[in-house]
């Protein structure tokens, strides 16, 4: 019976560690894809401003800038928000099983 409930407890902890790691390499994606997205954003911002006077080119980078800021961190905070209720799910559930 301790075998099993300790072979439960490690494919849990298993779990969570594989959790983590897919959420590692989401953030990772989130990270790279943010940064290809605000370069053509930035890119497209400086083409508009050429043909703009300075000022409203220059509101348009910030814009687009904090608009970019915002979404990535809110993205951020649901990774981390749903890794955090998945490992807190496994070890629960594996504590169950172990008091069992």
């Amino acid at each position: 019976m301790a075998d099993s409930s300790e072979t439960a407890l490690r494919n849990a902890l298993d779990a969570v560690d594989r959790g983590r790691r897919w959420a590692t390499i989401g953030v990772a994606a989130l990270f790279i894809v943010t940064a290809i997205s605000v370069s053509a954003l930035f890119a497209s911002a400086a083409a508009a401003a050429r043909g703009a006077s300075s000022d409203t080119g220059l509101m348009k980078v910030v814009f687009v800038g904090s608009s970019t800021t915002m979404l990535f961190t809110a993205c951020c905070a649901v990774v981390v928000m749903f890794h955090v209720s998945r490992t807190t799910k496994a070890v629960l559930r594996a504590l169950d099983l172990y008091r069992r």
